[in-house]
């Protein structure tokens, strides 16, 4: 598997001449499986200490994890371990009793079923000899959070937004495999039917997806440019009951409290400074404590 079978080292890629301020990161443990650089036209550094960055970035992972599950639903679907339907399909299910609709679709029917109505129906199923080894259907159980995900926003290599979940919950061949792009490039101008599984799974999981590395860009974009010239446009502050937080690790309020504790120590250290200075010299004594002390010594 991906996240533990890689042995030999990445190659090293020189490429310092596309790199920008902006990148997001997509991991799986240790591996980064999704990078991109990317500019940001008058950014706004008021918009990281906003609820509208928040809210975005939960929603650029939010689209990330809808995806990767709608995967793990596709994939789960064309290899369950279920006998293949053969024959006994209608084409028109309507005026049908719901126990006739269950014994059509249901594998635990097979053979000449008769419906309601009278009429009869023979369903066969094709079942793999026992032995027949599935590689698609996923049999590993792993402990929860043996496999993560982690989504980074970065600003000049230093993380601004972090978002990790347990990987654990999507099939080995979907984690293995995220391409946040849904490139159709595997089946582009190919017959679905004449296509090998693998790529055949691939279609159905990635037809008529979005490009996710686009919108994400563009979602960032939009919020940390947004109204760049009115910082005062975000969000900053919220309230919960009586009480008001301030969404930022600088917190103003703090740092006032701190500043007015220490300003009569302040005070006092810049009061002696502007002696030493004044009395230089006398050493910084007044000329009657320094004349005091001559007197006694």
């Amino acid at each position: 598997m991906l996240e533990n079978n890689i042995k030999k080292e990445a190659k090293v890629v020189d490429n310092e001449a596309y790199k920008e301020r902006f990148q997001f990161l997509l991991w799986v443990n240790d591996n980064i499986i999704c990078q991109r650089y990317f500019k940001i036209n008058g950014f706004n550094n008021d918009s990281l200490r906003s609820l509208e960055f928040k809210e975005t970035m939960d929603n650029v992972t939010k689209m990330i994890k809808d995806d990767l599950l709608s995967k793990s639903r596709i994939f789960m679907w064309y290899t369950r371990e279920e006998p293949i339907k053969m024959s006994g399909f209608l084409s028109n299910y309507d005026g049908l009793e719901q126990s006739d609709i269950l014994a059509l679709t249901s594998a635990n029917y097979e053979g000449n079923i008769q419906l309601s109505n009278g009429q009869v129906i023979n369903k066969n199923y094709f079942s793999y000899p026992e032995g027949i080894d599935d590689s698609y259907y996923d049999r590993e159980k792993l402990p929860a959070w043996d496999v993560t995900f982690k989504f980074q926003m970065l600003i000049d290599e230093e993380a601004v937004y972090e978002h990790i979940w347990d990987g654990t919950v999507y099939p080995k061949y979907v984690r293995n495999g995220v391409d946040l792009t849904n490139s159709d490039i595997l089946y582009r101008d190919k017959d679905p039917s004449s296509l090998h599984f693998s790529y055949a799974i691939i279609h159905h999981m990635t037809h008529g997806k979005i490009d996710l590395v686009y919108h994400i860009i563009k979602q960032i974009c939009e919020v940390m440019s947004y109204k760049f010239e009115d910082s005062n446009k975000y969000t900053k502050r919220m309230k919960y009951g009586d009480r008001n937080y301030i969404l930022s690790t600088y917190n103003k309020d703090w740092v006032d409290i701190a500043r007015q504790s220490c300003l009569e120590k302040t005070k006092a250290y810049m009061n002696e400074l502007a002696r030493e200075e004044k009395y230089a010299d006398t050493f910084g004594l007044t000329p009657g404590q320094y004349e005091y002390i001559e007197n006694r010594l």
